[in-house]
Protein backbone atom coordinates (compact mmCIF):
# COMPACT_ATOMS: atom_id res chain seq x y z
CA UNK A 1 0.00 0.00 0.00
CA UNK A 2 1.17 3.42 -1.05
CA UNK A 3 2.22 5.91 1.76
CA UNK A 4 -0.45 8.24 2.80
CA UNK A 5 -0.67 12.00 2.67
CA UNK A 6 -1.57 14.29 5.76
CA UNK A 7 -4.60 16.11 5.30
CA UNK A 8 -3.63 19.34 3.52
CA UNK A 9 -6.18 21.45 5.36
CA UNK A 10 -4.70 20.40 8.94
CA UNK A 11 -1.78 18.06 8.67
CA UNK A 12 -3.55 14.99 10.46
CA UNK A 13 -3.14 11.47 9.07
CA UNK A 14 -5.77 10.22 7.33
CA UNK A 15 -7.69 6.82 9.08
CA UNK A 16 -9.94 4.31 7.50
CA UNK A 17 -13.53 4.39 7.55
CA UNK A 18 -15.62 1.21 6.67
CA UNK A 19 -19.27 0.83 6.22
CA UNK A 20 -20.03 -2.05 8.90
CA UNK A 21 -20.75 -4.86 9.41
CA UNK A 22 -18.90 -6.83 6.06
CA UNK A 23 -16.49 -3.88 5.58
CA UNK A 24 -16.58 -4.05 2.03
CA UNK A 25 -16.48 -0.45 1.23
CA UNK A 26 -14.08 1.83 2.85
CA UNK A 27 -12.73 5.25 2.59
CA UNK A 28 -10.07 7.63 4.28
CA UNK A 29 -10.50 11.06 6.04
CA UNK A 30 -8.10 12.73 8.63
CA UNK A 31 -11.34 12.42 11.29
CA UNK A 32 -11.93 16.57 11.06
CA UNK A 33 -12.46 17.44 8.19
CA UNK A 34 -15.18 15.76 5.56
CA UNK A 35 -14.21 12.74 3.67
CA UNK A 36 -15.19 13.33 0.20
CA UNK A 37 -14.85 11.16 -2.60
CA UNK A 38 -16.34 7.13 -3.24
CA UNK A 39 -16.09 4.75 -0.86
CA UNK A 40 -13.71 1.28 -2.38
CA UNK A 41 -13.64 -1.72 -2.02
CA UNK A 42 -9.94 -2.19 -0.85
CA UNK A 43 -8.03 -0.26 1.47
CA UNK A 44 -5.15 0.20 -1.05
CA UNK A 45 -7.61 1.85 -3.44
CA UNK A 46 -9.02 3.82 -0.49
CA UNK A 47 -5.21 5.29 0.12
CA UNK A 48 -4.93 5.88 -3.77
CA UNK A 49 -8.41 7.72 -3.59
CA UNK A 50 -7.33 9.63 -0.18
CA UNK A 51 -3.75 10.60 -2.40
CA UNK A 52 -5.36 11.71 -5.41
CA UNK A 53 -7.68 14.04 -3.41
CA UNK A 54 -5.09 15.75 -1.48
CA UNK A 55 -3.00 16.01 -4.53
CA UNK A 56 -6.08 17.63 -6.31
CA UNK A 57 -6.99 20.00 -3.19
CA UNK A 58 -3.34 21.41 -3.10
CA UNK A 59 -3.41 21.60 -7.29
CA UNK A 60 -6.58 23.45 -6.82
CA UNK A 61 -4.92 25.88 -4.07
CA UNK A 62 -2.05 26.39 -6.38
CA UNK A 63 -3.96 27.47 -9.23
CA UNK A 64 -6.53 29.77 -6.91
CA UNK A 65 -2.58 31.69 -5.47
CA UNK A 66 -1.31 32.04 -8.81
CA UNK A 67 -2.00 35.11 -10.65
CA UNK A 68 -3.03 35.14 -13.92
CA UNK A 69 -4.53 31.79 -13.75
CA UNK A 70 -8.70 31.45 -14.02
CA UNK A 71 -9.26 30.50 -10.64
CA UNK A 72 -7.04 33.67 -9.44
CA UNK A 73 -9.16 35.68 -11.88
CA UNK A 74 -12.01 34.36 -10.54
CA UNK A 75 -11.37 34.85 -6.90
CA UNK A 76 -9.92 38.02 -7.22
CA UNK A 77 -13.09 39.31 -9.47
CA UNK A 78 -14.96 38.62 -6.11
CA UNK A 79 -12.85 41.49 -4.54
CA UNK A 80 -14.51 45.02 -4.82
CA UNK A 81 -12.15 48.20 -5.33
CA UNK A 82 -12.05 51.38 -6.24
CA UNK A 83 -9.69 53.08 -9.00
CA UNK A 84 -8.04 56.89 -8.31
CA UNK A 85 -5.73 58.65 -10.65
CA UNK A 86 -2.96 60.87 -8.68
CA UNK A 87 -2.49 63.18 -11.42
CA UNK A 88 -6.07 64.18 -12.41
CA UNK A 89 -7.97 63.19 -9.45
CA UNK A 90 -9.89 60.46 -11.65
CA UNK A 91 -11.91 58.29 -9.16
CA UNK A 92 -14.37 55.39 -9.52
CA UNK A 93 -16.76 54.06 -6.83
CA UNK A 94 -16.44 51.08 -5.11
CA UNK A 95 -17.54 48.24 -7.18
CA UNK A 96 -16.75 44.78 -7.91
CA UNK A 97 -12.73 43.80 -9.40
CA UNK A 98 -14.33 42.47 -12.65
CA UNK A 99 -16.92 45.61 -12.83
CA UNK A 100 -14.15 47.89 -12.04
CA UNK A 101 -11.84 46.65 -14.85
CA UNK A 102 -14.76 46.70 -17.44
CA UNK A 103 -15.83 49.97 -16.70
CA UNK A 104 -11.93 51.06 -17.08
CA UNK A 105 -11.51 49.43 -20.54
CA UNK A 106 -15.06 51.37 -21.31
CA UNK A 107 -13.76 54.48 -20.95
CA UNK A 108 -10.20 53.95 -22.48
CA UNK A 109 -8.32 53.06 -19.68
CA UNK A 110 -6.86 49.72 -18.21
CA UNK A 111 -5.63 47.40 -15.19
CA UNK A 112 -4.03 44.54 -16.24
CA UNK A 113 -2.02 42.25 -13.80
CA UNK A 114 1.54 41.69 -13.91
CA UNK A 115 1.23 37.97 -12.43
CA UNK A 116 3.22 39.16 -10.10
CA UNK A 117 0.72 40.26 -7.81
CA UNK A 118 1.35 43.75 -9.22
CA UNK A 119 -0.51 45.65 -11.86
CA UNK A 120 -0.06 48.08 -14.77
CA UNK A 121 -2.55 50.35 -15.25
CA UNK A 122 -3.88 53.96 -17.65
CA UNK A 123 -6.08 56.32 -16.30
CA UNK A 124 -8.68 56.30 -18.70
CA UNK A 125 -9.33 60.91 -18.38
CA UNK A 126 -5.15 61.48 -18.56
CA UNK A 127 -3.72 58.54 -20.03
CA UNK A 128 -1.16 59.03 -16.60
CA UNK A 129 0.38 55.16 -15.53
CA UNK A 130 -0.37 56.32 -11.75
CA UNK A 131 -3.87 55.07 -11.68
CA UNK A 132 -3.48 53.34 -8.37
CA UNK A 133 -6.08 50.26 -7.03
CA UNK A 134 -7.73 49.86 -3.78
CA UNK A 135 -8.80 46.76 -2.11
CA UNK A 136 -12.02 46.92 -0.22
CA UNK A 137 -12.35 43.21 1.22
CA UNK A 138 -9.61 41.26 0.02
CA UNK A 139 -10.25 37.64 0.88
CA UNK A 140 -8.42 35.45 -1.86
CA UNK A 141 -9.34 31.98 0.17
CA UNK A 142 -13.02 32.39 0.46
CA UNK A 143 -13.65 29.09 -1.08
CA UNK A 144 -14.27 25.79 -0.01
CA UNK A 145 -13.01 22.37 -1.90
Amino acid sequence: MENLLPCPVCGGQPKLSSLEPERESMKYFCGVHAACGDWKKTEALAATDWNKRVQEYKDALQRIETPGTPEYLEIKGRISAHAYCEDCKYETDNMPMRDLVFKLSMEGGYIVSDKSGGYFSQCPNCESNKLSLELINSHSKDFIL
